[in-house]
């Protein structure tokens, strides 16, 4: 696992150029097409830095308690993760939009950092089991399905995409100060509520202050 948080300033600022990146106006709560940063074109940036070719998004027909996706990677000709690699991501259908966008763009970063084939789902067989563990009342896809360290950083990763520092730094006067609440910004951002509060921590702020270095600037 070799990822580190550069490359989500570099998939940040390839977002910024194509789309523009502008944080949510406190007290709105934006439609979908308002979202500041939507998870269905982000692929296109995390297929052009991956291991993977293409990227595929299905919902399936299962009731999951919560987060829950997984990737199926096809292989290509020459061995796993070669020219002509596909990975389809699945999430259960009855997930809200905060689960599903953060879910969706966790599999896809497991499609940068899971460099092993044991790592990623490639059989039926696995396919069969990961949908039975869409119901199951858990965060984390863990029994069989090594290795649970890059869930973590996956999770880092998506954190920092979909409500990046610079977002976060945008409203934390009006968060310090009781102005603006959790609950509103995992509205505005569309992202689970904890992760809000995650990324307020000041020393995960430090902490990733320090390992992103140069912020971009925001529209």
């Amino acid at each position: 696992m070799s990822v580190s948080l550069e490359i989500v300033g570099s998939i940040l600022s390839d977002y910024k150029r194509d789309h523009g990146l502008r944080p949510a106006a406190p007290g709105h709560i934006p439609a979908n097409d308002e979202i500041p940063i939507k998870t269905r074109l982000l692929h296109p940036y995390v297929e052009q830095r991956g291991i993977v070719d293409q990227i595929n998004i299905f919902e399936v027909d299962v009731i999951g308690h919560h987060i829950i996706a997984q990737v199926q990677t096809y292989f290509g000709a020459i061995g796993a993760y070669s020219n002509g690699d596909i990975a389809n991501i699945y999430y259960a259908q009855n997930q809200n939009l905060c689960w599903r966008r953060f879910a969706v763009c966790k599999e896809m970063y497991h499609c940068m950092i899971d460099r092993l084939p044991n790592s990623r789902v490639n059989t039926l067989a696995s396919l069969s089991s990961l949908l039975s563990h869409l119901a199951v009342d858990t965060t984390s896809v863990t029994g069989g399905f090594p290795p649970f360290t890059s869930e973590k950083a996956a999770e880092l990763y998506s954190l920092e995409t979909l409500f990046p520092l610079e977002f976060r730094l945008r409203h934390e006067a009006d968060y310090r100060s009781g102005q603006v609440s959790d609950t509103d910004l995992a509205t505005m951002y569309r992202i689970p509520l904890q992760y809000v509060q995650i990324g307020f921590d000041p020393n995960y702020m430090q902490a990733i202050r320090m390992l992103r270095g140069r912020l971009l600037q925001l529209d």
